[in-house]
């Protein structure tokens, strides 16, 4: 039926499209509005979009956009500090809450249910997500990782909205929540856990067959997170970072062995991608306030400041290219392009951003003419595109039947022309021909979802295997 919002019965019968985007709705007390977001969270840590709030008359199908803007901010509605997800109507009507991202902080606001008089009642490093209503709507429950884990945390408002006490532990966790709802009236919450034990495993791949070859070898498993990892162009390196809390950076041999630890503090440091050398890597971090892209040698010496966008955006995500000239960098509303001078970067003012503003998890061609990027499409999927830096377009790639190909983590280019993927919808892992624009499904030994990384070769792949186990509690509020 597509994608969208839709209405049913309690039971599921007679499903109603009332949208044909949006994410996150939350109904009005009265059951005859919805609010929504036109952003989906995957994950609050990696945010790739501005989410909009849209309130929707059920009845009539009337939409009005709520104003979530910054007070005096001159970037007005359609800035980047208006970005709104995972939206949840007060008890009686009367306000919205929601969670945003500005400046690299995610924090939690509330705005009247015509929109405007935003307030703001997190402002702080901790990444705030999933705010709820409780208690008749005198408090309000959130996830955050402000206390060394993630786990559920609360305020208490008052009658006009403002916080009458600072985020305070709602409730002891020994498990990872990751998300949290609750009943109309705020007296039960469902509230889901997960455990996560990720490892990296190596398999041998036939190029000319299109192929895996044998079984998988696991060289790394642990019971965190293990975040983006990367490979060096020599295959001989592995950097990543592991998952939230913590987000610090580890490098080690493709084998498993030699593993160390480069960063240790509270803040964060993500996205780290080998030179094309391997003797020093980039990542990106909030350690000087905003995020901007750092260097520092494999051996975790030299870090320094290598791209800092001033007053501008908080920059993030660097990719530089495979022969080193060139850098990408992004923004939550723009590309840009850094061309190497010596040992700095110097941006190129003539990149055309604008046809790749909102991509993420940018790839580089082995040759360096095309990017693989991954961008919100027309039908509201993350789809796969492709951008050639000679044409200066960037094209949907397709299956058979015209559908748009679905972003699944990594991609990893096995030659000039083919890379490797999955697609997240279909659940099936393909190899895309940019020469023929085709795409093909190859067998698979992995289960679940993955990402790739590729020896130069393209004859041996390197595999990222989440392996997770969630659980869902209910809790009555007042109740032991």
């Amino acid at each position: 039926m597509g994608g969208g919002i839709f209405v049913m019965g309690a039971t599921g019968e007679n499903p109603k499209r009332v949208s044909d985007v949006g994410f996150n709705p939350a109904w009005s007390p009265d059951g005859k509005s919805i609010v929504y977001t036109t952003s989906t969270v995957q994950n609050p840590y990696a945010r790739n979009d501005i989410g909009q709030l849209w309130r929707l008359n059920l009845e009539t199908r009337e939409r009005l956009r709520l104003d979530t803007s910054v007070l005096n901010d001159p970037e007005g509605l359609d800035g980047r500090n208006s970005d709104a997800v995972e939206p949840a109507w007060s008890p009686d009507g009367s306000r919205i809450v929601y969670w945003t991202v500005q400046d690299g902080q995610r924090d939690i606001c509330i705005i009247s249910a015509d929109g405007g008089n935003r307030i703001q009642l997190t402002d702080d490093r901790a990444t705030d997500w999933n705010p709820i209503w409780i208690d008749g709507g005198s408090a309000i429950v959130f996830l955050s990782d402000r206390g060394g884990q993630i786990g559920l945390w609360s305020i208490e408002i008052n009658e006009t909205g403002q916080a009458m006490s600072d985020p305070h532990p709602f409730m002891p966790s020994t498990a990872k929540v990751v998300e949290v709802a609750a009943s109309h009236d705020g007296s039960r919450l469902v509230i889901a856990d997960q455990r996560t034990d990720d490892s990296i495993e190596k398999i041998l791949f036939d190029p000319i067959a299109e192929a895996f070859v044998g079984k998988p070898k696991t060289i790394y498993s642990t019971s965190g997170s293990i975040a983006l990892p990367n490979l060096s162009q020599d295959g001989e390196w592995l950097v990543f970072f592991d998952g939230p809390p913590t987000e610090d950076i580890y490098v080690m041999k493709s084998d498993g062995s030699s593993r160390r630890r480069l960063t240790d503090s509270p803040h964060k440091d993500r996205g780290p991608v080998w030179m094309p050398d391997a003797q020093s890597l980039l990542y990106y971090s909030n350690k000087e306030g905003q995020y901007k892209i750092f260097e520092m040698r494999r051996d975790g010496t030299g870090d320094r400041v290598l791209i800092d966008m001033q007053q501008a955006e908080s920059v993030h995500s660097p990719r530089p290219s495979n022969s080193g000239a060139k850098l990408l960098v992004s923004t939550f509303s723009n590309t840009y392009m850094f061309e190497r001078t010596g040992d700095e970067f110097r941006q190129n003012p003539s990149f055309p951003d604008d046809l790749i503003a909102g991509a993420t998890g940018m790839n580089w061609s082995p040759d360096d003419s095309h990017l693989i990027s991954q961008k919100r499409h027309e039908s509201g999927i993350f789809a796969v595109y492709l951008y050639n830096l000679e044409t200066q377009t960037n094209t949907v790639l397709r299956w058979p039947n015209e559908e748009p190909i679905q972003y699944g983590q990594q991609i990893a280019w096995i030659d000039a022309d083919r890379f490797i993927g999955r697609d997240f919808r279909r659940q099936s892992v393909y190899i895309y021909n940019t020469k023929t624009n085709e795409a093909k499904v190859i067998e698979s030994p992995f289960e679940g979802p993955q990402g790739f990384m590729s020896t130069k070769q393209g004859t041996e792949l390197f595999v990222q295997r989440p392996d997770l186990d969630s659980e869902l509690w209910l809790l009555e509020l007042g109740k032991n």
